[in-house]
């Protein structure tokens, strides 16, 4: 039986007035996951030194931004979808952050009560941790069909309702 051994060696270098040399970056930045029309933060001092440095971001009329503390926020608009560089400021330095939209999808949730008599109807569901009473459905033609509207990113999502404060799995998934 043969052995066979490796060797790796890691060299370190620094190009002059590159960032890396002035100790701004700690690593690699990845891809940030935005969803079309919903708020999404980066906490930029998991991948810059920022130190007293002020972060700024070049405007872009497909996005609103926003810094606070060392978070950056970022909201696509509705048009844009796929990949996208933001150009954010940090001191002398500039950089490009890589950003990737996602469709906004929307769901509409329905409950039809055959008996008219329900008073309130809520969902809930893995996407708002269960809670029964923070999604409220609104009727329709005379409390016959309650609907609710939301958007969601692409993903599984399970839910119940809850009619009169009794859980109810949805009719329409049996």
């Amino acid at each position: 039986m043969k052995k066979v051994i490796f060797t790796v060696l890691i060299t370190c270098f620094s190009i002059s007035g590159f960032a890396i040399a002035q100790n701004m970056v700690r690593g690699i930045v990845p891809t940030i996951r935005l969803i079309q029309d919903n708020w999404s933060g980066v906490d930029l001092s998991n991948y810059f030194h920022l130190n007293k440095n002020k972060a700024e971001v070049s405007p872009d009329i497909r996005f609103s931004f926003f810094i606070s503390n060392d978070s950056l926020w970022i909201k696509p608009s509705q048009q844009i979808i796929g990949y996208t560089p933001v150009r954010v400021s940090i001191g002398n330095s500039e950089y490009t952050l890589m950003t990737r939209t996602e469709y906004n999808y929307h769901h509409k949730f329905q409950y039809i009560d055959e008996t008219m008599q329900a008073k309130e109807v809520f969902v809930m569901g893995n996407f708002n941790n269960w809670n029964r009473r923070s999604h409220p459905l609104t009727p329709q033609y005379l409390h016959f069909n309650w609907q609710r509207k939301d958007r969601f990113p692409a993903g599984k999502y399970e839910y119940k309702f809850v009619v009169d404060g009794k859980e109810v799995v949805d009719p329409a998934c049996t």
